[in-house]
C-alpha cells in the first residue's frame, strides 16, 4: 500500500481533517477526565484546561501530515500568503518540489536528483 501523496493529505486535512482534530480532541479529554477522576475520586479542574492542550497537540501533530518532505515547509504556505489559504498548494513555495509525486515520510524527496 503506498500512502497518498502530501497534496491529497493538504485537501482531507482542510476543514474535514480539522473537525476530525476537534472531535478527538474532545473525545481525548473526556476520557482524560473520566480517568483522572477514576484515580483521584474528585477533580477540581476545568474540562477545558484539559481539552485545549489537548486539541492544540493533536491538531499540531496531525498537520505536520502536510509538510513538504524536504524543507518542512507546509503545503498551505503560497508565497506571501502564509495562513490565508484554505487549499493546497501543488509544489512547495520554498524548494520547489512537486507535493503530488511525494507522500510525507517519503526518503526520496531528500535525495531526488531529477528536482
Amino acid at each position: 500500500m503506498r500512502w497518498p501523496s502530501v497534496y491529497i493529505w493538504g485537501w482531507v486535512m482542510g476543514l474535514p481533517g480539522l473537525v476530525l482534530c476537534f472531535f478527538g480532541s474532545l473525545a481525548l479529554a473526556f476520557a482524560a477526565e473520566g480517568l483522572m477522576e477514576r484515580f483521584y475520586l474528585s477533580i477540581d479542574v476545568s474540562f477545558l484546561l484539559i481539552f485545549a492542550p489537548l486539541l492544540i497537540t493533536v491538531t499540531f501533530t496531525a498537520m505536520k501530515v502536510v509538510d513538504c518532505p524536504r524543507c518542512g515547509v507546509s503545503a498551505y504556505w503560497h508565497s506571501a500568503h502564509r495562513w490565508g489559504n484554505a487549499w493546497p498548494a501543488r509544489r512547495c513555495s520554498k524548494c520547489d518540489l512537486d507535493l503530488r509525486k511525494y507522500h510525507p515520510f517519503d526518503s526520496r524527496a531528500k535525495r531526488d536528483p531529477n528536482v
